[in-house]
């Protein structure tokens, strides 16, 4: 049997973002708190756009960093008179509004939920997440993903009521997009679609998702690196980021966010850089789908698994990714730490089942 879930009532589409008003309307609340960007939304009217379309009290937070356990915690104070969450930015922005809606309305500490998960038993707060990059799919996925200052390190919790409420998705917003965020978050949608794709938990529905967003990707991703301005690819970009979100959401992902979230974090790295430049290796290591991986080459107008691994190299020199893990500060007495912290939710799902020395020796190749 196959099953999909997906809550979000999404809205897509050039100019999309006027029907945040109209979901306004129809929540009619008197308090807003707002998660946006530190500067880019302001600077470009979206923010003006947005507190002109309710008469509602705005509480602002400001989200310049990827969200942590402070961020979250100090925010929680701002949602208890709050009617709805909205998070207008990036997916650091919308993982922050959605962890502090969920946890809002459940009455726990997110220590505690960082532990166990299954705190979470309500819905969260109302929640319209509007996206200003392409490749999170953090406004239709059920996961938030925070930094642990304890324990220094990335971790990320999901749960059913994190799904956001609504989402609008207009490519307009995505204009702006500096050329190193456009190619970041563009292979950070990639690897969601490829780790979704051939993920243990995938279903056809899923494929589907996944197979569209690969072909979107293809045929736009160099091109809004290159020509940002061009709305014809920031279109293709957004629905391919909505896509792979679409099909994580349910399949989940693999190896490449499980040690992503260790290396981004510890070595500053973002996170759709890593995942890229992770990706061709986890083709090669995850030989036990190599047929799937040669029917997702397809989606690039290749044959088989090891012209989609040599594709995917190519595709990060274009991106301005560097060779080696060591150009981003890593040394191979990192190597135990990384391995050690790989094992999120994310590795549960990945084809092959990966060991910590597993990890450690893959990642030694990549020095």
């Amino acid at each position: 049997m196959t099953n999909y879930y997906l809550p979000t009532n999404v809205r897509y589409g050039l100019n999309t973002f006027s029907e945040v008003e109209v979901i306004l309307n129809k929540v009619n609340p008197k308090n807003i708190l707002l998660f946006r960007g530190s500067s880019s939304v302001k600077k470009h009217g979206h923010l003006d756009t947005l507190l002109g379309f309710s008469d509602a009290d705005y509480t602002q937070v400001k989200v310049n960093r990827e969200p942590d356990d402070k961020l979250i915690e100090e925010s929680l104070d701002h949602a208890q008179d709050a009617d709805i969450v909205i998070g207008l930015g990036g997916g650091s922005v919308l993982d922050a509004a959605k962890a502090v809606a969920v946890l809002a309305e459940n009455n726990v500490a997110l220590c505690d939920v960082l532990e166990d998960n299954t705190l979470l038993t309500e819905p969260s707060l109302p929640f319209l997440a509007i996206p200003t990059t392409s490749g999170t799919g953090s406004e239709v996925t059920r996961v938030s993903v925070v930094s642990d200052t304890v324990r220094d390190v990335k971790i990320s919790f999901r749960s059913k009521h994190m799904y956001p409420d609504y989402a609008v998705v207009d490519p307009a917003l995505t204009l702006s997009c500096p050329r190193p965020v456009t190619a970041s978050t563009g292979l950070d949608a990639l690897t969601h679609a490829l780790e979704s794709y051939t993920s243990r938990a995938s279903t056809p529905v899923t494929e589907l998702f996944a197979y569209e967003s690969l072909k979107l990707i293809e045929e736009s991703l160099l091109g809004a690196y290159q020509r940002g301005d061009n709305i014809g690819f920031r279109q293709k970009m957004a629905k391919a980021s909505l896509f792979a979100g679409m099909a994580l959401s349910n399949s989940g992902v693999g190896m490449c966010h499980g040690i992503a979230h260790a290396i981004g974090h510890r070595f500053r790295i973002p996170h759709g850089v890593i995942c890229g430049f992770l990706l061709p290796y986890s083709v090669q290591e995850n030989g036990v789908v190599q047929e799937k991986y040669s029917q997702a080459a397809q989606a690039f107008g290749l044959s088989d698994a090891s012209q989609l691994t040599q594709y995917l190299f190519d595709l990060n020199r274009e991106l301005g990714l560097k060779k080696t893990l060591s150009e981003y500060g890593v040394g191979g007495e990192d190597l135990p730490w990384i391995a050690e912290n790989s094992f999120s939710g994310s590795m549960r799902v990945n084809p092959k089942k990966m060991t910590k020395s597993g990890v450690s020796d893959l990642l030694a190749r990549m020095l």
